[in-house]
Order: C-alpha cells, then sequence, then structure tokens
C-alpha cells in the first residue's frame, strides 16, 4: 500500500473515531479509548519528536494506526461504519474547499494585479 493512501485512511479513521465519540449508543469503554486516541492525534507533543531522523515518525506509522485498531476493536460496526461515511464526505468537502479558496485567492490577485495595471495605464494617460 503506498504510504500517501495509508496516511489518508489514517485520517479517515481518525476522524471517525471522533465522529463515533459523539455518539451516545457508543459504550462507555470506547468513549474512554476513543478520548485517549483524540487526544493523541491532537496533542502536539510526539511519543517520538518528529525531526529525529527515521524514528521521528514511528507514531505516525506504527503507533497511531494500532491505536485506531483498538479503538475500532471497541466500536460496534454499524456505528464505525456510518461514521467512516460521513468522515469520508468531510474530507471530501474539505479537499474541494481548499481547492475553491485557493482559486479564489489567485483569482483575487490576479484582479488586484490587473487593476493596478489598468490604474497605471490611466494615470499614465491623465498625466500626458
Amino acid at each position: 500500500m503506498k504510504w500517501s493512501k495509508k496516511k489518508e485512511e489514517i485520517k479517515i479513521e481518525s476522524l471517525a473515531v471522533y465522529l463515533a465519540y459523539k455518539d451516545s449508543k457508543l459504550p462507555w469503554y470506547s468513549k474512554i479509548l476513543a478520548i485517549f486516541l483524540i487526544v493523541y492525534v491532537f496533542s502536539p507533543i510526539d511519543l517520538v519528536p518528529d525531526f529525529i531522523p527515521i524514528f521521528g515518525y514511528v507514531d505516525d506509522l506504527i503507533i497511531l494506526p494500532l491505536g485506531i485498531g483498538l479503538v475500532n476493536g471497541t466500536i460496534p460496526d454499524k456505528i464505525l461504519d456510518k461514521y467512516r461515511l460521513q468522515a469520508k464526505q468531510q474530507i471530501k468537502n474539505r479537499k474541494q474547499l481548499e481547492v475553491w479558496g485557493g482559486s479564489i485567492v489567485i483569482l483575487a490577485i490576479f484582479f488586484i494585479l490587473a487593476l493596478v495595471m489598468v490604474g497605471k495605464v490611466i494615470g499614465l494617460s491623465i498625466s500626458r
């Protein structure tokens, strides 16, 4: 499996756990494990700091998938499947928003540059 695909899968699973955590039908022990995983995912402190060559990404490649597997093993399949679909949709929507957001910024820059250029041309013709 390619790393980018694995990374995308980890994002989906992490978000699905987060979304499932809020479900009232989730068993209490699943909620506790989900809290630990969510805190670990969003914590700025890694078990092994990322700046350490090779070993810095151990938590991203080994520890995180193991934690997700542990939590997912305690969540009923019906609940987890529901939130996996929601997670995929949210990630898809976020990517579309990023594309549109980037396009809007680029278009705004071009528009501002065009206005500046037109202003310079008009300014030059008026001063002559």
